[in-house]
C-alpha cells in the first residue's frame, strides 16, 4: 500500500481506453491490483450517472486493500460521505470483464489487432461478437448468408493472414471472414453420405498450402472440403464408430489431425490429412471429451482429455500415451493450448472455474472461479506475445450467453496457485445475502449470512471479521434467506429464517438457542422480524403465501399462526409498541399496512400506504409517538402514526422504486435514508421533506445501517461499504 504519485492519481482517477493501456503496462503487483479495481469500478459505473466514478473506484481501492491510494482520491475530490472501508467475500481478483450477450455461443478465440486484444464469440445464429478486451465494447456482425438452422459447432482460425469463422450446421460446413462477415464457402449438403448422419464437430487447417476444412459426423465419419471451392476433398470412414466429439489440427509441422469419440467404443485416431492416410489409433479409457495440439521437445503432441478429467499427451505414431495427468476435475468443457513463461500449459474449463495445468510435470498453476450459474464450456486464450495475457470464457449450453474475461496470473512452477486472498480454490465465495447491526462484548458489528449457511462478524470501524464464521442452519436454497439480531438476556443473538427452518444463534460464542418443532410447515420465506424490547421477546416470519406465524423467544411457545393464500402479502414485516403492546407490522402487496397483536389477530384497520408493493418498513418515535416509515415500488416514503393510523408528514417522492430503507435520527432530526434503483441514497428530513444529502452508490443496496459515529453502512451484492461523514469528523 504505496503512495501513488501525482501523475498516477492522473491516470487512476481517470475513466478512459488510454489510462487502462497506461496501467495494463504497469506488471508490478501494486500495478496489477490497481488495474482490477480500475476495470471492476468500470463495470459498476457503466450504466450509471457519472458521480459514480469515484465512490466505485474508492471501494473497489479498499476492496483490495488499497486504503492510502483510496484515501488520496478522496482528499482529491472532497464529499460529505466517502467509503472509509469495504469487506466482503474473498475478491476474485482474475474476474477482469462480465458481458452478456443473450445467445448461445458455439465458439470462441482471443487474437491481436491493432496492438490489442479482442474477444471473439461465434453465436449459434450466426453472429460473431467483438468484444474489446482492453476498452470493454462489444459489437455483432451478423455473417453473410448463413443457414435458418442453428450452428451445432465453430471454430476462428487464422487463414493466410485473414480471420475466419468455420462452422457446421446438420448439413454443411460454413467458412466466413470474420472481419467482414462475407461468405468465403458454402459446402454441399449432398457431400455428406446417408450413412454419416449430421455433422457433429469442426476444425481449420492447412495442406499443401490450401485452407482447408475437416468435419466429423454423427456417425464417425470424418469429411476434409477445400475452403478456397468449397470442394469435398477426402472422407474417412474407418476410425470411429460413433460420434466425432472434438477435432483439432497440428498448427504446425505436417497436417495431421487428432480426433476422439465418445459412445460404447471411445476412440482416438491420427490422421494424415497431406496423404489422405490415418497413421494411429490409441485406445483411450473413456469418452473422449476435447483434443488439441501442443508443442513438447520441440515436436508438436496431441492433447486429450476425457470424461472422467484425464489429460494424456500423444505422439501420433505412437499406440501408448506419453504422459496421463489427472486433472482433479470432470466434465471438462474447453481445453486450449498455449505457453506461459516458456512452459506449456493447458486451459481448462470445468464446472464453473477455469484451471491451469504445466503439461510438464502435470500439476495446477491456477484456478480461477468464472460468475458463471452452468458449466464453463468454451475457453480460449491470448497469444503469448502479448504483454497482458487473457482467458475468455464462455458459459456453456446457455441462451445468456454470459462471458467472462479472465486475467492469467500462474503461480511458480510446480507450485499451487498463491493465496493472495483472491478465490483461486476453486471454491466458489460464498455470497452475503441479508444483515443487520448488533453490539458483541460492547463493540457494534455488522451479521451478515452467507449463502453457505454461515454468519460472519464485520466490526463497524474497519470492517475487519471478527472471529470464524459461525455455522447456522442447512440451507435448502439461497433465495429468500433472512436475518435480524436483537440482544435476549444480555446476550446477543442472530435470528436467521430460510425457506426450511429458522434458527437462533449466540453471536458471542456461536452456540444455538434451543428450539421447539416450529409447528406448520412453511412455504419459501418471505418476511422475518424480531423484537426485545418489550416484555414479549417476539419473532415473527411470512412466507410466500403470506401465512403469518409468531414465537416466543423466552418460552419457545407459538404464539399465533394465520393462514393465507395471497401471494407476496405480508412480505415485509416489523415489530414495535404501541400503547405499552407489542405491535406486528406487515404490508401487503396492495401497499396496504396492517397491524397485529402477537398472536396475529387484527390490531386496528389496515392503512392505505401505496399504489402497490411496499418493499420496506422502519419504525421510530416522533415526538414520543410511535411511527412507520414504508417505502414501495411507487417511488413513495411516507411515515405513518401507528395510533391514529394518519400520515406523519409530506410524502418523499423519488424517481424510481425504492429497494432499501433505513429510518432513524439524524443530527437530532427524524430522518429517513433511502435507496433508490437510480442508484443514489438520499437522506431525508422526515419533519418537512426536505433532502438533506444525495450520495452515489455503486452498486444498488440491499440494506443500510446507522454507526454509533454517525457513520452509514451498506449491504450491496458484493459485500459491505462504510460511509465516513466528513462532515461529523
Amino acid at each position: 500500500m504505496n503512495d501513488l504519485s501525482a501523475g498516477e492519481l492522473d491516470l487512476l482517477d481517470a475513466s478512459h481506453r488510454d489510462v487502462l493501456a497506461a496501467l495494463g503496462s504497469d506488471t508490478t503487483p501494486q500495478g496489477r491490483t490497481l488495474l482490477s479495481a480500475w476495470r471492476a469500478a468500470r463495470r459498476s459505473t457503466a450504466d450509471g450517472p457519472g458521480n459514480l466514478w469515484q465512490a466505485a473506484l474508492m471501494v473497489e481501492l479498499l476492496r483490495r486493500g488499497e486504503n492510502v491510494a483510496a484515501r488520496q482520491l478522496g482528499t482529491r475530490r472532497p464529499a460529505s460521505w466517502l467509503p472509509s472501508w469495504a469487506a466482503g467475500p474473498p475478491l476474485n481478483l482474475g474476474l477482469q470483464h462480465i458481458y452478456q450477450l443473450d445467445h448461445l455461443i458455439a465458439a470462441t478465440t482471443v487474437v491481436s489487432v491493432d496492438g490489442r486484444q479482442v474477444g471473439l464469440c461465434f453465436d449459434q445464429d450466426g453472429v460473431v461478437h467483438t468484444i474489446d478486451m482492453l476498452e470493454g465494447t462489444v459489437q455483432a456482425r451478423q455473417m453473410s448468408d448463413g443457414e435458418q438452422d442453428y450452428y451445432r459447432d465453430a471454430t476462428f482460425a487464422d487463414l493466410d493472414g485473414q480471420q475466419i469463422i468455420a462452422a457446421v450446421t446438420e448439413q454443411q460446413a460454413l467458412v466466413w471472414a470474420t472481419a467482414t462477415g462475407d461468405l468465403l464457402t458454402a459446402t454441399d449438403p449432398d457431400d455428406i453420405p446417408r450413412p454419416a448422419g449430421h455433422l457433429t464437430s469442426v476444425a481449420v487447417g492447412h495442406v499443401a498450402g490450401t485452407g482447408v476444412a475437416l468435419a466429423g459426423t454423427r456417425e464417425g465419419y470424418l469429411l476434409l472440403w477445400s475452403i478456397p471451392d468449397g470442394q469435398r476433398i477426402a472422407k474417412f470412414n474407418d476410425g470411429h464408430s460413433c460420434y466425432v466429439s472434438s477435432i483439432a489440427i497440428s498448427p504446425d509441422g505436417p497436417p495431421i489431425a487428432v480426433t476422439g469419440s465418445g459412445g460404447e467404443a471411445a476412440t482416438v485416431c491420427f490422421w494424415d490429412l497431406a496423404t489422405r492416410q490415418q497413421i494411429g489409433q490409441p485406445r483411450p479409457t473413456a469418452n473422449i471429451s476435447q483434443v488439441g495440439w501442443t508443442r513438447l521437445a520441440d515436436q508438436p503432441h496431441a492433447v486429450t482429455i476425457d470424461e472422467r478429467g484425464l489429460l494424456q499427451l500423444w505422439l501420433p505414431h505412437q499406440p501408448e500415451p506419453v504422459a496421463s495427468h489427472p486433472t482433479g476435475v470432470v466434465s471438462v468443457g474447453g481445453l486450449a493450448c498455449t505457453v506461459v513463461e516458456e512452459r506449456p500449459v493447458a486451459v481448462l474449463s470445468s464446472g464453473g472455474r477455469v484451471r491451469l495445468l504445466d503439461l510438464l510435470t502435470g500439476l495446477p498453476t491456477g484456478d480461477t472461479m468464472t460468475d458463471f450459474t452452468q458449466d464453463a464450456e468454451q475457453v480460449a486464450v491470448s497469444p503469448p506475445n502479448t504483454s497482458t495475457r487473457s482467458i475468455i470464457a464462455v458459459q456453456g449450453w446457455s441462451t445468456e450467453g454470459r462471458v467472462n474475461i479472465l486475467d492469467l496470473r500462474p503461480a511458480p512452477t510446480g507450485a499451487a496457485p498463491a493465496a493472495d486472498g483472491d478465490v483461486s480454490s476453486g471454491s466458489k465465495a460464498p455470497v452475503y445475502l441479508d444483515a443487520d447491526i448488533v453490539t458483541v462484548a460492547g463493540r457494534q458489528v455488522i451479521a451478515v449470512i452467507g449463502d453457505d449457511a454461515t454468519l460472519r462478524l464485520h466490526d463497524v470501524s474497519d470492517g475487519q471479521q471478527s472471529g470464524p464464521p459461525l455455522t447456522v442452519s442447512a440451507m435448502r436454497t439461497p433465495y429468500g434467506v433472512r436475518l435480524r439480531c436483537l440482544t435476549l438476556g444480555n446476550r446477543p443473538v442472530g435470528i436467521s429464517a430460510t425457506p426450511g427452518p429458522f434458527t437462533a444463534v449466540y453471536l458471542d460464542d456461536g452456540s444455538h438457542l434451543p428450539l421447539p418443532d416450529q409447528g406448520p410447515q412453511r412455504a419459501a420465506l418471505a418476511g422475518l422480524a424480531c423484537d426485545a424490547s418489550g416484555p414479549t421477546k417476539i419473532v415473527v416470519l411470512s412466507d410466500q403465501w403470506g401465512s403469518m406465524i409468531t414465537w416466543d423467544l423466552q418460552t419457545m411457545r407459538m404464539l399465533g399462526h394465520r393462514p393465507s393464500k395471497k401471494p407476496r402479502s405480508n412480505a415485509c414485516l416489523a415489530v414495535t409498541a404501541v400503547e405499552g403492546r407489542t405491535t406486528i407490522l406487515s404490508a401487503s402487496r396492495k401497499g396496504k399496512l396492517r397491524r397485529w397483536e402477537t398472536d396475529l389477530t387484527a390490531h386496528s384497520a389496515p392503512i392505505a400506504a401505496h399504489n402497490g408493493p411496499i418493499t420496506a418498513i422502519n419504525t421510530l418515535d416522533i415526538d414520543g409517538r410511535p411511527t412507520a416509515v414504508t417505502v414501495g415500488d411507487d417511488g413513495l416514503t411516507s411515515s405513518w402514526d401507528l395510533q391514529s393510523g394518519k400520515r406523519h408528514g409530506p410524502k418523499l417522492r423519488h424517481p424510481a422504486p425504492v429497494n432499501a430503507l433505513l429510518a432513524t435520527t439524524f443530527g437530532g432530526i427524524p430522518a429517513t435514508i433511502t435507496a433508490c434503483k437510480d442508484r443514489t441514497l438520499r437522506i431525508w428530513n422526515l419533519l418537512d421533506g426536505k433532502i438533506l444529502d444525495t450520495i452515489p452508490t455503486p452498486r444498488p443496496v440491499k440494506r443500510i445501517f446507522a454507526t454509533a459515529d454517525n457513520n452509514l453502512v451498506l449491504l450491496d451484492p458484493e459485500g459491505l461499504t462504510c460511509l465516513g461523514n466528513s462532515q461529523s469528523a
